[in-house]
């Protein structure tokens, strides 16, 4: 599992005299493989056949890519020899390029019985535990829908398969040397403790997979349980199934002290090309990022997985088994308390202080009992009192009030009238209420010279000619509303700089009102922004708050970000449902994605992650910055068409998302044609906050269709809309989009037999419903591999012909429009 591998890493199992007819019964360690790694020159088996010996110059060319390895070990299944020899070669296959073909690897044992790929899966499991899962869950996923199930015998491999897979995973640390080392007759004490170790090791393996089954099971049995509560408890039930999943993570952590295995709970997320980390053990689930989906027949919902590296978690154990003790305070923080407010600090329970919001929030409570109201608490029990919806604060809004009742000009104003004045901002509450606990504490700690009169609060210490503690902030007086980003910024390096007793303290402050965040983003764009122009987390049109802010404030708030490899997942959990259909049309995607990428097309595609549990039951990606056509209709005001939208909405940027959108648009026009994606309503296409235009949900392809009637009758979905929004169909940016679709035609023709092949693997034997009219010569028709480039330009004339404002596409908007509320 060493996260700086990139190739299999192992000895090639198969000798050159093995027989692919011979599936004899082979013993478990005949699977159990050292960690050498691949050589260059594979031994020819001996049974070779000579007529193919031509295919061996092929074989060991540079181009002979993974895509033909896949393409050649499917055409030559049956052959003795060959079948050897290229399963050796899918052992030197780098991690991230096996992660995407491992689902047809199964397959294919699924369908077709080979020794040597059952020792290989074996070794991968062996390797990796991320493997290890997904060949499980693949392996019981497709058995199911394979209609060799009803033949004897059949069910029996399977079950001896998957035990295999397991046992490679948990006999990992207990190989056939560790074996004949402990046979030795003079064995060292240490050669002994690392066989212990070991053997301790296969045994947290066994019952690690116990545990990470139960959590897999829960996590998918909330989707089917939520849709036993009426639609208004949902959400405060899945937060409540969210805090029993954290707990018995953290509970893990404890009662498993120093186990690397017991850390987290290892979901097979899968790793880029390029990235040094597998980040893809679930640490923890944040607690306020969730969403509940309320669908007909089910209840799935989404939530955010906070993962890390294993190896990377393993080289830190020491810190976090610190924060994992119970009801513990770290000393960092408890000393940083003791520093600001000693005196209070020993007269009560220190457990009670968790953090400097918790310890503010009760000095706060000491106070008003000391003390009249202030306008803030006023405004905070307004709607108690007036009945009035208190809506949210920003900061400079809230530090205006601060500043307005240390003047004296708000005393005697009345609730109503504040709440005019605050009507317009948007803090949260809980943001407010830290926010005004600091702005206390603040002044508390760094008191003004005593012949000054009035106090000062935090953000106009930027321009007050004030002193704190003898130093000098600034010589000019300036409202509020002429700070900028950088004033703010520099004040705060000041006081970390000038006050180093009280960093920690300052620091916190400067993380409470998201500065740190504000800094890594804002100040380096535009640092003369005005500070009272500033909503943080940043929001744009109807799509809400920025993602990648979003992420930098829950990171800031996790004891995880100190890893390098830590990752925020927003997923969307499925039960009851059957995501295998999915798989296998994303992977494809991602596929086109990568030939596009490669030839230079500049077609936009959005892969994203699905992970198949069962064979009714998953995860799927969740898309942040984006929203479906129908929702976006709906949530924007006076929505008229998307061309307008888009003038409003992007403005000075409108042709950089016009670009996008036109881009996007080919390339989901050439997918959808070619693989024959029906369903086409504006709930299951997204627009995200760039431009681009996004399918999802791909239940209906290939040769299915909704209600089995094949209602869509265009090539794609090309509605007026989208025309007027690329500007008419005698526009530059209409003809850029009939290019951008004759270039990927002409690009995909070289990789028409990689496509059809990897949909001929899993169409082999299989009961699922996209293939029960499935025409592979119509499916490799459609990509008309012998046009020339002359006649693809007449080709995608036509298909547009077929598809722009078609009679069926505009019958089916109105039909979702009717049964189901969809807008067209």
């Amino acid at each position: 599992m060493d996260r700086n591998s990139h190739s299999r890493n192992g000895k090639s199992p198969i000798s050159s005299s093995n027989n692919l007819g011979d599936q004899k019964e082979l013993n478990q360690h005949d699977y159990i493989f050292s960690l050498e790694r691949v050589q260059q020159q594979i031994p020819i088996p001996q049974n070779f056949p000579p007529k193919e010996q031509s295919l061996l110059q092929m074989f060991n060319a540079e181009l002979f890519t993974t895509e033909y390895l896949i393409e050649y070990l499917y055409k030559k299944f049956e052959t003795p020899g060959v079948h050897e020899y290229l399963v050796n070669k899918l052992y030197a296959v780098p991690h991230y390029e096996m992660d995407f073909y491992i689902s047809f690897i199964v397959y294919l044992v699924i369908t077709r019985p080979s020794v040597y790929l059952e020792q290989f899966l074996a070794s991968l499991s062996q390797q990796n535990l991320s493997f290890y899962l997904k060949m499980l869950w693949i392996l019981q996923a497709y058995s199911d829908s394979c209609k060799l199930k009803s033949f004897k015998g059949w069910q029996e491999r399977m079950e001896k398969l998957e035990r295999l897979i397991e046992m490679g995973m948990v006999n990992s640390a207990v190989n056939n040397d560790l074996l004949m080392q402990a046979q030795k007759e003079n064995i060292t004490e240490e050669e002994t403790q690392l066989i212990l170790e070991k053997f301790k090791d296969k045994e947290h393996r066994s019952n690690y997979n116990s545990t990470l089954n139960k959590f897999i099971s829960n996590i998918i049995k909330i989707s089917i349980y939520l849709k036993q509560y009426q639609e208004n408890e949902r959400k405060q039930r899945l937060r409540e199934y969210i805090e029993k999943l954290n707990n018995f993570l953290h509970q893990n952590r404890i009662n498993q002290k120093g186990i690397i295995y017991f850390q987290g709970i290892l979901i097979p997320f899968s790793k880029q090309q390029g990235e040094v980390f597998h980040s893809n053990l679930v640490v923890n689930i944040v607690e306020d990022e969730f969403m509940c989906f309320n669908t007909k027949k089910r209840a799935p919902y989404k939530i955010v997985f906070e993962t890390v590296d294993m190896d990377e978690m393993k080289e830190h154990m020491y810190y976090f088994e610190k924060l994992n003790r119970k009801n513990s305070v770290e000393s960092d923080e408890m000393e940083e308390l003791q520093q600001v407010k000693a005196d209070k600090i020993d007269e009560v329970d220190k457990e009670k202080f968790r953090g400097l919001a918790k310890w503010a929030e009760i000095m706060k409570k000491e106070e008003q009992s000391k003390q009249k109201k202030s306008i803030i608490q006023k405004l905070l029990n307004v709607q108690k009192n007036d009945n009035i919806e208190v809506e949210h604060y920003t900061i400079h809004k809230l530090d205006t009030l601060v500043l307005q009742v240390q003047q004296g000009t708000l005393r005697n104003s009345s609730p109503k009238k504040v709440h005019q004045v605050v009507k317009q901002t948007s803090m949260d509450p809980d943001r407010l209420q830290k926010f005004e606990a600091n702005i206390k504490v603040f002044n508390k700690n760094f008191p003004q010279k005593q012949n000054v009169n009035r106090r000062n609060s935090l953000a106009t210490i930027c321009y007050n000619p004030v002193h704190i503690e003898g130093a000098k902030i600034k010589q000019r007086r300036k409202s509020i509303r002429d700070l900028k980003i950088k004033d703010a910024i520099d004040l705060f390096r000041f006081l970390k700089q000038n006050y180093q007793n009280k960093y920690q303290f300052i620091n916190k402050i400067y993380k409470y009102l998201h500065y740190d965040v504000i800094e890594q983003t804002v100040y380096t764009q535009n640092p003369d922004q005005d500070l009272k122009e500033i909503q943080f987390p940043r929001v744009f049109g109807p799509w809400g708050e920025l993602w990648e802010d979003k992420q930098q404030v829950i990171k800031e708030q996790s004891p995880f970000r100190i890893l390098k490899s830590y990752k925020l997942r927003p997923f969307i959990i499925k039960g009851g449902d059957d995501l295998r259909q999915e798989l296998l049309i994303m992977q494809l995607i991602q596929k086109f994605h990568e030939i596009f990428k490669q030839g230079g097309v500049p077609l936009y595609l959005r892969p994203y992650e699905i992970i198949v549990a069962s064979e009714s039951s998953g995860f799927i990606e969740f898309l942040p910055n984006t929203l479906s056509i129908d929702a976006l209709k709906k949530k924007y005001p006076k929505f008229t068409n998307l061309y307008e939208f888009y003038r409003r909405t992007f403005n000075d940027y409108f042709e950089e998302a016009q670009k996008n959108f036109i881009e996007s648009l080919a390339g989901y026009s050439l997918i959808c044609y070619l693989l024959q994606i029906k369903d086409r309503h504006n709930g299951n296409i997204l627009i995200d906050n760039q431009g681009h235009i996004i399918h999802i949900d791909f239940g209906f392809t290939l040769s299915i269709a909704p209600g089995g009637i094949k209602f869509e009758t265009a090539h794609f979905k090309l509605t007026n809309e989208y025309v007027a929004l690329m500007g008419g169909r005698n526009s530059d940016q209409f003809g850029y989009y009939k290019s951008l679709l004759v270039r990927a035609f002409i690009e995909i023709k070289k990789h028409v037999n990689t496509i059809c092949n990897l949909v001929q693997i899993m169409c082999d034997q299989s009961n699922l419903p996209c293939f029960d009219e499935f025409d592979m010569i119509q499916f490799r028709g459609r990509f008309k591999e012998n046009f020339t480039d002359k006649e693809f330009i007449d080709y995608v004339d036509e298909l547009i012909k077929g598809s722009c404002d078609k009679w069926s596409t505009n019958q089916y908007d109105k039909f979702q429009l009717m049964q189901n509320g969809i807008l067209p």
